[in-house]
């Protein structure tokens, strides 16, 4: 059993190592979004000063006017230097993209290397547990008596999620009847009213306990009543 417990031992390493490895990826995934926006970002702003100073050296209006003035010189360096910097700028966003990305090439690659260990680690482990049960002893009789505690939580965790989801069923019928019911009462309270100013001045006549929106009221009650019973089923 010592070269299972070993086998076992290296697979389970690789499988915490793959597990950080996936971690580290999504991290550097993350930094690779951002360094690349920043280095867009910082390429349009040295492409811009570039520009400014090829105006400058050419045969522009702003050239023109500089010179004209008399601080073509000036203002020519003033907009090379503006340049450099955003060239130095560039370049360390540049340097620092690629190095992100040969960190993601090489965390890619190594976890590609470990690529299903957590099968192989599942497969090893059922061929000990098979080869334990073969050889019989204590520790074949503790397997067994484990197996049937783990196959007696796997049922009882069953009928507790099924438990949770009809209780939680439940109590979403319970809510929408006592919102019906809160409507309900308010189209009562309305009928109610209603029919006390109807009657003052003259407009209706009391009728039946059905009519109006007493009607209503004893009509909504009946329906609510027809699905609390259809709740309990």
């Amino acid at each position: 059993m010592k070269c299972y417990d070993e086998q076992l031992r290296q697979l389970q390493a690789q499988c915490a190592r793959k597990k950080k490895l996936e971690a580290s990826l999504n991290e550097l995934r993350a930094q690779r979004k951002a360094y690349a926006d920043r280095a867009e970002e910082l390429r349009q702003v040295l492409s811009d000063e570039q520009a400014d100073v090829q105006r400058l050296e050419g045969r522009s209006l702003a050239a023109f006017f500089y010179q004209a003035i008399g601080k073509m010189d000036e203002k020519l360096t003033k907009e090379q230097q503006e340049a450099y910097a955003a060239q130095v700028k560039y370049d360390v966003a540049a340097r620092e993209l690629e190095g992100i990305e040969r960190d993601l090439k090489r965390c890619e690659d190594e976890r590609n290397s470990l690529w299903g260990c957590e099968a192989r680690y599942d497969s090893l482990l059922q061929e000990k547990t098979l080869a334990v049960k073969a050889a019989g002893g204590p520790t074949a009789e503790k397997l067994l008596q484990l197996e049937e505690r783990s196959g007696y939580l796997s049922s009882q965790k069953q009928e507790l999620q099924e438990a949770l989801s009809a209780g939680n069923a439940a109590l979403s019928c319970a809510d929408r009847i006592l919102s019906e019911l809160d409507s309900a009462e308010g189209w009562g309270n309305l009928g109610s009213g209603w029919r006390r100013t109807a009657y003052r001045s003259g407009q209706a006549q009391p009728s039946g306990p059905g009519a109006g929106f007493g009607g209503n009221f004893t009509d909504a009650a009946a329906s609510l009543q027809n699905r609390a019973g259809r709740c309990d089923d």
